[in-house]
């Protein structure tokens, strides 16, 4: 017999419930023109109404404990919302059941949907007479792990990663949280819609955690087919933050993430004879602790860079020193200056030295990411 929501909720661990149900959303409110200033002082009924109902309308998708009987339904809609998406993941660019999904709940709801834009992601519509345009963006994907959690609707899936291997696939970054809330909101704005007046820009966005998504949304006419936004709002669950609790924080809150392949090219042999060899493993060991130095001796703590190594593979034998080894890494910067220093040190740290190594490759996964990072 199928649990029901009720038990599946007392079944979760503490902790996995309070971050994936009842964590609180952080919204980044973005001013996208220069002219939005004079709009909301002109307009100050329609542009903050909407603002403050989109983040109310957020606060409410998550389920405030006291609740009048039509919202306790609304609640467990959105439970059992939260729940499908939670055990249904799809990677990056592959989100066509997340995205029919939510698109197929939004038009049902009186939006203009448009699908396919960017690929996967879709675009829905709610127009409601002159004022702003504010737009509400989440993410689809999920990323390629195992989920451990041991819950009831835990996710099984699997799916083709971008080289084209099986994986396991899972919600560890709160997108089905984001998209819960989003749907949350999008629900509220069209019950009140007597009570604001303006167009409400719902995005539903591929592939963010492999950065193509918003290229290709923006590559697709996001900005020109769609109305372009007065205001931007994203959210992102924040585990740190007690149940109930809604932050807000002034000014950089994410950081922008960059993701590289190093490939260190050896020569390989036996590894009885390692003499004869250039290992490429032992270049790449050494890398790895000279890269912890960018950030322990080369970088300001006031503004503060991560640097991590998350995958290094090499080799196919104990007895057997490989041609080469490929590394991942990611790095977490706040502004440019920072962000450059760090890319400049991270290839100077991993290029041969002056005699005796041979060539290296540093080359980006990815097209840079700085407008993950908010500016002033």
């Amino acid at each position: 017999m199928k649990p029901t929501q009720a038990e599946n909720r007392r079944r979760v661990p503490r902790g996995h419930h309070q971050i994936c149900l009842w964590a609180m959303t952080i919204i980044e409110f973005t001013s996208m023109r220069k002219g939005s200033a004079a709009l909301v002082k002109a307009r100050p009924n329609q542009a903050w109404w909407i603002v403050a109902s989109l983040l109310t309308g957020a606060m409410v998708s998550l389920s405030l404990p006291a609740l009048s009987a039509s919202e306790g339904a609304k609640r467990d809609d959105l439970d059992a919302l939260y729940l499908d998406l939670h055990a249904h993941p799809e990677l990056a660019f592959q989100e066509r059941r997340t995205a029919d999904l939510l698109a197929d709940r939004v038009a049902a709801l009186g939006f203009e949907v448009t699908r396919h834009v960017g690929r996967t992601g879709f675009v829905a519509l709610l127009r409601n007479g002159p004022g702003p345009v504010v737009m509400l963006r989440t993410e689809l994907d999920a990323l390629p792990l195992e989920e451990k959690t041991g819950a009831p609707f835990a996710s099984v899936a699997r799916g083709k990663s971008a080289d084209g291997d099986d994986v396991p696939v899972a919600h560890a970054c709160g997108h089905d949280l984001h998209m819960t809330a989003w749907y949350g909101t999008a629900m509220r704005m069209a019950a009140e819609r007597k009570d604001w007046k303006g167009t409400l820009m719902m995005v539903g966005q591929p592939a963010e955690e492999t950065f193509g998504g918003a290229h290709a949304m923006l590559d697709d006419g996001l900005f020109t087919r769609f109305p372009r936004p007065d205001y931007a709002l994203s959210v992102h669950d924040e585990p740190s933050l007690a149940a109930g609790v809604f932050g807000f924080h002034p000014g950089f809150f994410r950081s922008a993430s960059d993701e590289i392949t190093v490939v260190m090219h050896g020569r390989g042999g036996h590894g009885a004879k390692p003499y004869t060899t250039v290992d490429p493993v032992v270049m790449a060991a050494r890398a790895v602790v000279g890269l912890q130095t960018i950030v322990a001796r080369e970088t300001d703590p006031f503004s503060p860079v991560v640097v991590t190594v998350g995958s290094i593979h090499g080799g196919s034998a104990a007895n057997i020193i490989p041609d080469e080894v490929k590394m991942l890494l990611s790095v977490r910067s706040f502004d440019p200056k920072s962000r450059e220093r760090t890319l400049a040190a991270i290839r100077t740290t991993t290029q041969p030295p002056r005699h005796g190594w041979p060539r290296r490759s540093v080359a980006p996964l990815a097209q840079n990411t700085w407008s993950k990072c908010r500016q002033k």
